[in-house]
């Protein structure tokens, strides 16, 4: 048992900043995070995820209830979600783009899910399993992005596995990526 909480600590020591940034430490993913104090956090999921929250309140209580016309704003949170394409571009190196980029995901997101509550007939369970789809739909290619540029990032990376912030080494046994557990 002391064996498992040994090599616990010694894991939350090496990768526990995964956690709350799940990007790698080194300078290749720096545009991705923002530092308050000591703790790295994750643009995205720092500023998104609550950004979404507050538009789920605006949208119930404000929104929703004053526009006639739902679809202006569905229309509305698809147009703003639709800023994940900047990823696609050089303007997201700039960090106050990336972080007003992931204010308006997390508000069109927000939106849309008020709008698909409300829109699904049926039973409250209907409701959330339909809004719950809504959030797969839309996390879905966000997340393949995500896989695909982390990939291609450290695929490319001429410090990989020399750099001390590098999480992957190359075995020379197998050529196979590994983490690296200095």
């Amino acid at each position: 048992m002391n064996k498992f909480f040994s090599r616990s600590k010694e894991f939350l020591k090496n990768y526990g900043s995964l956690f709350l940034s799940h990007h790698p430490s080194c300078s290749q993913y720096q545009n991705h995070t923002i530092n308050i104090s000591k703790i790295r956090l994750c643009i995205g999921c720092f500023i998104g995820y609550p950004s979404a929250l507050l538009s789920i309140f605006v949208g119930i209580y404000f929104i929703y209830p004053a526009i006639t016309q739902k679809f202006y704003i569905l229309f509305f949170g698809v147009f703003l979600f639709l800023s994940q394409f900047l990823s696609l571009t050089k303007l997201t190196e700039i960090k106050s783009i990336k972080i007003i980029q992931k204010f308006l995901m997390g508000f069109g997101v927000g939106q849309v899910l008020v709008v698909s509550y409300y829109w699904i007939q049926g039973p409250v369970l209907l409701k959330i399993i339909g809004v719950w789809s809504v959030i797969l739909l839309f996390m879905g290619p966000i997340s393949l992005m995500h896989y695909l540029n982390m990939r291609n990032t450290c695929e490319n990376c001429l410090d990989r596995g020399i750099s001390r912030d590098c999480i992957y080494s190359k075995t020379k046994k197998t050529g196979e990526d590994v983490v690296n557990n200095e």
